[in-house]
């Protein structure tokens, strides 16, 4: 994935190319509030929005400069200082008001910035493409209300998307990782469902002044805005969509039968994450994040005393979960040294071979069958399937979204869905389930998921790392978060 320095570089540098568009006399309506930006200078390009406490619906924005960015970056303490001139924006009555710097310093929200979108990567991509004019989800078009798409913005951590399009043509810009508008029409925005491509809640009209600019934008923190600028020689207006409530009616929020814990246990980034029971017949089980001395010596996915094969793995952070009262705390490392459970890396992503006959088939890879005859899943899509270590269990992952394919390596591993998600978990024997399935709020569209089972073979981990990159790559994560499914036993 590339560092948050490589966007800026690229917002910088994918200038656009103005398409043949016909200059428009006059104004075109707009049914969101904006605002003219006349106090920043042209060197101020970073824009940054915050909430002005947690929680609040009122916005505050303001901007930095190149070398502004530097000083922030060397000095964590100055928290987006220096800055140019705020605005302060109040849903309740729609209006801008330029403000003290004091407002910004003092407030304690979450800062985006126009460079802070959902990566993409060779190993993420969206459900939705441009593919100008037209919009397309898992390959099929779909309608915008403009005809011709000129962006797409992803929501950070929810299965939806903002999308930008004109009455008119648009321009390209010189790098893929940008998309740039330069329309001299109508243009509009559109909220989006990635989860079945519909359109959600009405479309909105931005405004224009007939002019050629180039038209951005991001989502708030909280996810409660999209925030469109226009960026010509210098930031000149920002606009914003108050897309919360459409969000909440649409899109309720994934459930989980599941228990799982947030990053709020881990403090820092690890290479793997590694598990093992206690103590046999005890039913506390002990997840830690680990790092290694000597990667290339390890055999992952295999059970065994630890270390395995010479591997020189340490658990810097630790975390027991007790399966009767479904609790878990921080545990200590001479508790991970004392444990008696074989140790299992859990590296699998969801990219498993044939297991007894049970495989995900299909050209989308998303069809669960048994020697070919297809079995029904709790989600209309399969996901990924992980053998237990005797191959006696499969624990499959389904979705009633959609699964995407990393389609520039052209590989078959998925690398993201979205919908409400369902963990079932197979007999290799009967081919028959051996508990019910569970429904599992997993956010897959954002980051990799994968998942690995406990030696005893009685519970099954998944983990959801904080970036796009999987973890077989020699890169730091935070696992975050980790369910742990406990089977009931069964076959």
């Amino acid at each position: 994935m590339l560092p948050p320095s490589s966007y800026r570089l690229a917002f910088l540098f994918a200038l656009p190319v103005l398409g043949a568009c016909g200059a428009s006399s006059g104004s075109f309506p707009s049914d969101v509030p904006c605002t003219q930006i006349d106090s920043w200078n042209p060197e101020e390009t970073t824009l940054l929005v915050r909430a002005e406490t947690l929680g609040s619906d009122v916005l505050l924005f303001t901007a930095q400069s190149l070398e502004h960015e530097r000083i922030d970056a060397q000095d964590p303490a100055a928290d987006y200082s220096p800055h140019a001139a705020v605005y302060r924006f109040d849903p309740s009555d729609a209006s801008f008001v330029r403000v003290g710097d004091e407002a910004w310093d003092l407030a304690v929200g979450p800062v985006a910035d126009r460079y802070n979108v959902r990566p993409t990567s060779a190993f993420s991509t969206g459900p939705f493409n441009v593919a100008r004019p037209n919009l397309t989800f898992i390959g099929d078009s779909v309608g915008t209300s403009g005809g011709t798409t000129i962006a797409v913005y992803p929501a950070p951590h929810t299965d939806a998307a903002a999308v930008l399009s004109s009455a008119g043509t648009a321009s390209q810009s010189y790098l893929f990782l940008v998309t740039s508008s330069a329309s001299a029409a109508q243009r509009f925005h559109q909220l989006f469902s990635e989860v079945d491509g519909a359109p959600l809640g009405r479309a909105l009209r931005l405004p224009h002044s007939g002019r050629q600019r180039d038209l951005s934008a991001f989502w708030s923190a909280d996810e409660k805005y999209v925030v469109y600028f226009r960026d010509a020689e210098r930031i000149e207006e920002v606009c914003v969509v108050r897309v919360a409530e459409t969000l909440r009616d649409a899109l309720p929020p994934a459930k989980s039968d599941v228990p799982s814990f947030e990053e709020s246990m881990w403090s820092d980034e690890h290479y793997e994450l590694m598990v093992r029971m206690e103590a046999e017949n005890q039913g506390r089980l002990l997840i830690a994040q680990e790092d290694s001395a000597n990667t290339n010596t390890c055999t992952f996915g295999t059970c065994g005393d630890y270390p395995l094969d010479g591997c020189r793995y340490m658990p810097r952070e630790i975390v027991r979960f007790d399966r009767v009262s479904g609790v878990f705390e921080s545990a200590q490392a001479e508790d991970w040294t004392l444990a008696s459970g074989d140790v299992m890396e859990c590296v699998d992503t969801f990219d498993a071979p044939v297991i007894e006959g049970l495989e995900i088939v299909g050209e989308e890879r998303s069809r669960f069958v048994h020697d070919g005859r297809e079995i029904s899943t709790e989600g209309e899509t399969a996901v990924g399937l992980i053998p237990s270590p005797s191959r006696a269990f499969a624990a499959l992952i389904s979705t009633a979204g959609v699964r995407l394919i990393d389609r520039v390596s052209r590989g078959t591993s998925p690398v993201g869905s979205t919908g409400q998600h369902y963990i079932e978990i197979y007999s290799t024997a009967s081919r028959r389930m051996t508990d019910s399935a569970l429904r599992i709020d997993i956010q897959g569209v954002r980051s990799w998921v994968g998942g690995c089972w406990t030696c005893d073979e009685k519970v099954f981990i998944i983990w959801q790392t904080d970036s796009n990159v999987p973890p077989a790559i020699t890169v730091s994560h935070r696992y975050s978060p980790v369910w742990v499914v406990v089977r009931s036993g069964g076959e």
